[in-house]
């Protein structure tokens, strides 16, 4: 696992921070001692993650899993920071879903508090995609949201075999990013398996978002797998190919006044 999370370990120069270079002032001392020390731009970690947790009664379940993902990530993921959020997804969360935290008994927070304009933040979302949030449209709307300034995924709590019984209809996908820090929404994309709709590419034809309501946003979907997790990473990081293949879904605006017995619409 260290391995495979060692892409996010990446630096970057610090904005408005120095360290001495020792090398550099030694030599400097060396021919002039009355003169200062030599600084440089001090390095950080380029990365930190915010994992959110759905909340929902039936994930009581993958309490433990939640927490062995958030101290696998927290060990070797090498993060500058590391949050866990709560998303509460039950039929009575307010506009759908709810987020809070960081912390027990944290009072509820915009979703877009999440927002990093730098594409520095990775959102990780861990859902079993029953509650109605994922099956009426909030959850992808929030994924949508966060998806156009940064990179985020969802981790499915269950095996791929059982998501087509979920909120989720993840597709296999071909992803392309221009490089590290790619946000969702400028992810070029297309489906690769066989079944045809309205969002596939023209056949021989190049990858397109043609049909896609506007504001869609390709979202990674992925087990908890280091199989599934490895090539994620270096996707997202910039260390793997330009185009990769991972399952994934298209998050589409959301409607809430639409009941459940209604279909959603994409404005």
């Amino acid at each position: 696992m260290s391995r495979l999370l060692r892409p996010l370990r990446d630096r970057l120069d610090a904005p408005d921070a120095f360290e001495v270079d020792e090398d550099a002032t030694a030599e400097r001392f060396a021919e002039a001692p009355w003169l200062p020390p030599v600084l440089r731009a001090a390095s950080e970690r380029r990365w930190e993650l915010a994992l959110v947790v759905d909340a929902a009664p039936q994930m009581a379940v993958w309490r433990e899993e939640a927490a062995r993902l958030a101290h696998m990530l927290r060990t070797y993921g090498g993060f500058r920071d590391l949050k866990v959020y709560r998303l509460e997804t039950g039929a009575d969360a307010p506009e759908g879903a709810l987020l809070r935290g960081p912390g027990k008994g944290s009072p509820p927070r915009s979703p877009r508090s999440l927002v990093d304009p730098s594409g520095r933040r990775i959102v990780l979302v861990l859902t079993d995609a029953f509650a109605p949030a994922w099956r009426r449209g909030a959850g992808h709307d929030l994924l949508r949201t966060w998806g156009r300034r940064q990179p985020v995924a969802v981790v499915h709590a269950l095996p791929q075999r059982l998501w087509h019984l979920t909120g989720l209809f993840p597709r296999r996908m071909r992803l392309h990013a221009t490089g590290a820090s790619t946000a969702n929404a400028d992810l070029r994309w297309e489906f690769v398996d066989a079944m045809i709709d309205a969002w596939s590419a023209p056949a021989g034809g190049s990858p397109t978002r043609l049909g896609a309501p506007r504001g869609a946003v390709a979202v990674p979907v992925l087990e908890s797998d280091p199989d599934w997790l490895g090539p994620w990473v270096r996707f997202v990081t910039g260390h793997g190919p330009r185009w990769t293949r991972l399952a994934g879904l298209i998050a589409t605006p959301w409607a809430p006044a639409a009941s459940a017995d209604e279909p959603v619409e994409a404005r």
